[in-house]
């Protein structure tokens, strides 16, 4: 996996659902967004040669949607593109549903770019 973003849309993307990275700013009910921190590792003569991407993927529906089916369909996707097999957590609130799935990939940083 060379960029995250991208391979985050890719994996999206087939779901037509409005996606959004970090924070939604369209009218839709049923969304997705996503954010990462990375922390790099594995150092080499002080340079990290891998990141590791901490990655959350919301979904937000409609408190009236069930949504159970998309939600294991993004984790079989995501692990499928090599993301680990993400944690869910439930965030819903009254007013709609939020489920949010962790997961993480590792990433080596092309020599040269640090």
């Amino acid at each position: 996996m060379e960029n995250v973003d991208t391979a985050l849309k890719t994996v999206l993307a087939p779901f037509d659902i409005d996606l959004e990275s970090n924070i939604y700013q369209g009218t839709a009910k049923k969304y997705i967004a996503y954010n990462y921190t990375t922390i790099p590792m594995d150092f080499g003569d002080d340079a990290p040669e891998r990141e590791r991407y901490l990655i959350q993927v919301h979904i937000f529906a409609p408190l009236n949607e069930n949504i159970n089916t998309l939600v294991r369909d993004i984790k079989s996707a995501l692990f499928a593109a090599d993301f680990s097999w993400p944690e869910s957590i439930n965030a819903s609130t009254a007013d709609e549903r939020h489920i949010v799935l962790e997961t993480e990939a590792v990433v080596e940083i092309p020599y040269g770019e640090v």
